[in-house]
C-alpha cells in the first residue's frame, strides 16, 4: 500500500507538525498543494545550496510522502530530558539495591540515548549538550556512578553497558 497521510486538526503548529503518517486506507490523501506547502517547509529547515534544494523539490510525491513519513519518525524521538531523568533516578536510588534494580533499564536508555545521538538532528545533540541540560557532564556523572557500582560487584549478574 502506499504512504498516505491525513491532517489534525488544529492551527496552534506548523503544517509539518500538522502532519500524521499512516497506512490506514481510511485517512484521507492530502491535497497535492497541502503536500507541496508541507514538503517545501521541510526542505527550507534542510539548509541547502540551492541546486541541491531544486532536486529535492522536483522529487516524485511518492519519495515526497516517504520524506515527510522519516522526517515524522525522526522528529518524535525522546527528548534528552527523558533520557536524563533515567540516569538521574538511578543514581537518587537510596539502596545499592533500588540502585541495582534501576540500573537494568538504564542500560536500554543507555542504548537508546546512543541511537539518538548518532541519528537525531544537530539541534537535538545541541540541545542535550545545552547549560540547562548539563547532558555531558550528567552522562559522565551517570558513567562514574555504574562503574563504581560495577566495580564493587553490585552488578556482577546484571547487563554490563560494556559491549
Amino acid at each position: 500500500s502506499s504512504a498516505q497521510i491525513f491532517v489534525k486538526m488544529g492551527t496552534t503548529h506548523s503544517a509539518v507538525d500538522r502532519l500524521r503518517f499512516s497506512d490506514d486506507r481510511n485517512q484521507r490523501i492530502p491535497t497535492r498543494e497541502e503536500l507541496e506547502l508541507t514538503f517545501e517547509q521541510l526542505v527550507a529547515t534542510m539548509d541547502l545550496p540551492d541546486d541541491k534544494r531544486q532536486v529535492v523539490l522536483g522529487s516524485s510525491d511518492e519519495k515526497k510522502l516517504m520524506m515527510l513519513r522519516d522526517h515524522h519518525k525522526q522528529t518524535n524521538q525522546m527528548p534528552p530530558k527523558f533520557y536524563l531523568s533515567k540516569f538521574a533516578h538511578v543514581m537518587e536510588a537510596e539502596s545499592t539495591k533500588k540502585a541495582r534494580k534501576r540500573s537494568v533499564d538504564t542500560v536500554r536508555h543507555l542504548r537508546g540515548l546512543e541511537i539518538s545521538l548518532r541519528t537525531n538532528k544537530i539541534s537535538w545533540v545541541q540541545d542535550f549538550l545545552h547549560d540547562n541540560n548539563a547532558g555531558l557532564q550528567k552522562l559522565i556523572q551517570y558513567m562514574k556512578f555504574r562503574y563504581e557500582l560495577e566495580k564493587k560487584g553490585y552488578l556482577s549478574n546484571y547487563p554490563s553497558i560494556h559491549p
